[in-house]
């Protein structure tokens, strides 16, 4: 007979879902995957990370661990090949570990536009912050301020106002109908900002103060008058057709 002694053998390998090569989208945050080690003798394993600030683990005592990101990854400031590198210790039952190293590739995700802003008012008008006023008898066609806001992904930027009144023309906010004051002292305006695509956009509100101008009486016309008008003499009872207004 021929007795085989076992010998305790060191783990082999560490897995997340099944792979050393993890694939995340850009800004995610949460649970990534499930650990699991291979070891010739199987059993319940301790996990521990090395110098690593993005992820956590999770640990039961059934052995069920699970890798959480904790910190996202912006894929548009990695750059290049958006490939990220971590490692992480299995220890099992019996002191024998083994140092894997595994591989997150950050997946650019199209974001919206960022940093929408209103600002450089021209003469015309005068801002505070997200409030604008200007004169309901500001010329049209004349740039109020300008009109910026960025992709995070580099791309062109097209800006537009969900309001009849206002233009964008070449980053310029500009007035496209008179303002009338007694009809319509304040509103609130949406600058909108599209990606180049058109799936993703941001909104800004402009709180707008219209300022009463002084105008000019205006002149009732007379139509069909009668070129003798009134004589002076007609009683005041009297009634006869002066003109049609």
């Amino acid at each position: 007979y021929v007795n085989v002694t076992n010998i305790e053998e060191p783990p082999t390998a560490v897995l997340v879902n099944g792979t050393t090569e993890l694939r995340v989208p850009e800004n995610f945050v949460g649970n990534i995957g499930n650990l699991t080690t291979i070891d010739p003798e199987g059993g319940i394993f301790a996990y521990a990370l090395i110098d690593s600030v993005h992820y956590t683990l999770e640990q039961y005592a059934d052995g069920v661990s699970y890798l959480n990101l904790a910190t996202p990854f912006d894929f548009d400031s990695i750059g290049g090949d958006s490939v990220h590198t971590f490692q992480i210790r299995s220890t099992d039952g019996t002191g024998h570990s083994i140092l894997q190293t595994l591989s997150v590739r950050v997946v650019d995700v199209n974001e919206a536009p960022t940093d929408v802003t209103v600002s450089n008012p021209s003469s015309l008008v005068s801002m505070v912050g997200a409030a604008m006023t200007l004169a309901e008898d500001t010329p049209l066609a004349r740039p109020l301020a300008s009109v910026t806001a960025t992709d995070p992904e580099g791309g062109a930027v097209t800006c537009y106002v969900a309001n009849q009144f206002f233009v964008i023309e070449n980053n310029q906010l500009q007035l496209r109908l008179g303002l009338d004051f007694e009809t319509a002292p304040q509103f609130t305006l949406l600058v909108v900002c599209e990606d180049a695509e058109g799936e993703q956009s941001a909104v800004t509100r402009i709180n707008v103060q219209v300022e009463n101008a002084n105008e000019a009486p205006w002149v009732m016309h007379w139509a069909n008058h009668q070129a003798a008008g009134v004589p002076e003499e007609t009683p005041s009872a009297t009634e006869m057709l002066v003109g049609t207004v």
